[in-house]
């Protein structure tokens, strides 16, 4: 009900995030995720990069730094700027062709949700533009899934990358 608490209300110490962008009080969420992820102010659109465009490391990367696994799950599709900020640096949210490399080339250790698209060629159903097939450099590096029933059992894959995308 409206007056009971959650465990989070007991905790020991608290914190706020503001996450309005750096160049406007209303913020997308590029900025709002790059906030989150690395804590810092960006513009509006940018991912990843502080204000001058350059990269700044974000949590996932300070965890694979100190020998942490994380991972990354969406509804969205997993190049969609709020994901995203937790693994590319880009100037711009709408770079998905760079973003889904970045992502490919990522160490997180889990990456589902969806956007096969963008790791597609056009002549392979997809919407990349620079006519890279990223689902063969995805199936090479790591295991792809493609469908809800490869999840029943993920310990199959072991210490395997696993790469979900998904619709």
């Amino acid at each position: 009900g409206p007056n009971s608490r959650v465990a989070v209300d007991e905790f020991p110490y608290s914190g706020k995030v503001l996450t309005h962008s750096a160049n406007a009080i209303v913020t997308d969420s590029a900025s709002s995720g790059t906030a989150f992820s690395a804590g810092i102010k960006t513009n509006n659109r940018a991912l990843g990069v502080d204000v001058n465009g350059n990269s700044v490391e974000n949590i996932t990367e300070i965890l694979d730094r100190s020998g942490f696994v994380s991972s990354v799950i969406s509804t969205s599709e997993v190049t969609h700027a709020t994901p995203a900020a937790f693994v590319a640096h880009a100037s711009s949210r709408y770079l998905s062709d760079e973003i889904s490399i970045q992502m490919s080339n990522s160490k997180i250790k889990n990456i589902l949700g969806g956007g096969r698209k963008f790791f597609m060629t056009e002549e392979d159903g997809g919407i990349r533009e620079d006519g890279i097939n990223l689902i063969e450099k995805v199936k090479n590096n790591s295991k792809l899934i493609t469908h809800k029933d490869e999840l029943k059992d993920i310990a199959l894959y072991g210490g395997e990358q696993v790469f979900g995308l998904f619709a």
